[in-house]
Formats: structure tokens, sequence, C-alpha cells
């Protein structure tokens, strides 16, 4: 990717969207902003794809300020892999910068990363992935380990206890793999990194613990990006026919 050409195409739809919420509603001026938006958001949409990012998915002034959190953050993408580039070039070897890392974790952990505050850098990480997850589901009776194990459950949802589901065809092979190897993969790290994080002293060891971030980054894609099951009451046909016949038989009586 072209990031000198990525970047002006999102500072410039962050410009035209400023433009057209100075316009007056339903005047000629609103209406030539929207279609300038709308001709240019084919291209910002390029970009978000390739981050993964979604699309702004609407022609609306609405739509495309509500997508201005996806272009804040493919910027913020491009910016960190621009650093990652330097660091390549600098080093001779790979490097990572937190700033690719899932925004729910990069945002907890960090102020208390340029702190040197490692581990409870990592904790705090782990605490905003449990508190997002149980919001969503709507699930503060548990936490932790037990929340990732229900919520990633590959059975159908129950009362009061919804799933997060892997996007894709049911019956698939590769969603069925996708969805127990999250559930397994997000349960240990809420034993194995979580546990460890919030009960040990120091402030833990830079190297481990942004290994720590990485495995939590892809637990939070999983838990902001898969979408949620929930539990439908089954349709009473009894009490249906019954409800039906009856008012069959009131229109008669009218």
């Amino acid at each position: 990717m072209d990031y000198d050409t990525a970047v002006s195409v999102l500072n410039e739809h962050k410009r035209l969207i400023e433009r057209c919420g100075e316009t007056s509603w339903l005047s000629k001026e609103r209406k030539a902003a929207v279609e300038a938006l709308n001709a240019h958001g084919p291209a910002v949409n390029a970009i978000l794809g390739y981050f993964r990012l979604g699309v702004i998915g609407g022609t609306s002034l609405s739509w495309h300020r509500n997508s201005l959190y996806k272009i804040d953050r493919a910027l913020g993408l491009i910016a960190a892999r621009r650093m990652m580039d330097e660091a390549n070039a600098r080093l001779g070897q790979p490097a990572l910068p937190m700033g690719v890392l899932h925004p729910l974790v990069y945002s907890a952990a960090y102020a208390l990363w340029r702190k040197g505050n490692y581990r409870h850098a990592v904790a705090d990480a782990a605490t905003t992935i449990n508190d997002f997850t149980q919001n969503r589901l709507r699930r503060h009776d548990i936490s932790d380990r037990d929340l990732m194990a229900q919520a990633l459950n590959d059975k159908p949802p129950e009362l009061g206890q919804a799933r997060l589901r892997c996007p894709g065809r049911r019956d698939s092979e590769t969603v069925k793999s996708l969805q127990k190897g999250a559930q397994l993969f997000a349960m240990g790290a809420f034993q194995a990194i979580r546990n460890p994080a919030h009960h040990t002293t120091g402030d833990g060891d830079p190297v481990a613990a942004f290994e720590d971030l990485v495995a939590l980054s892809k637990v939070a894609r999983w838990v902001s990006e898969w979408y949620v099951d929930v539990y439908e009451e089954p349709l009473d046909l009894t009490t249906i026919t019954a409800r039906s016949e009856a008012l069959s038989r009131k229109n008669a009586l009218d």
C-alpha cells in the first residue's frame, strides 16, 4: 500500500465530512456535499477493507460521521506500520509496535507500558477485554475464564446466556475449528496470562509482557468482531392455534 496516498485519501474524507456538516440541512449545498462524500467513499472503503475495518456502510452524512472511528483507526495503523518499517530497517530484524494491537488492548496498556509497568499493562488489558465482553453479552454474573468458556461455547445459546459466533457457515469444519479453538485459546489466555498478571508482584518482563498483549489482542478481536447469538423463545404452537381458533369464533359471532 502507498501510505502517503492512503493518508491523503483518509484525511480528505475527514475534511469532506466536516465541510458537509457546515452546510444547512436540505439545502443544495448539503446535497452537493453529500454527493461529494459518496463519490469519495469507494476510495476510503478500499483502504478500510485492506485493514479489515469494514466499510462506511451508508450514503448519508450520519453514516460517514459514524465511520470516523474506522478512518482514525486506519490512520493509526498506517502510522504504526511506518514505525514498524523504520524499526525493521534500523534493527535489521522484524519489530512490532504496540500501535498494531487491537484498540481494546492498546488503549488499556499504553499509558502503563510507557511508565514501565508492564505487568499492570497486561492486567488492565485483560480486565478491559473482560468488561467489554460482559457488556456485549450482558453477562455480569460471570467473568474471566468462565466468561470466555461460555461466551465462545459452540452449544446453542440459552436464556440469559448469549454466545459469540465465528462468522461463516455453522456446518463448515473451518468455522467449527475456529469456534472451538478460540474458546480454548481465550480460556487459556485468562488462566495463564490474566491471573498471573493480577496476582504476582513487580513490573514484569517487557518481552514476556508484550507476548501476553499480543495473545490478548487476538482474544479482543474475536470478542469484538464476532456476532452475538441470543436465545429465542420457541414458539408455542398449541397456544397460537388456540388463540387463532378463539379469534375465528369471535369474528364469526360478530
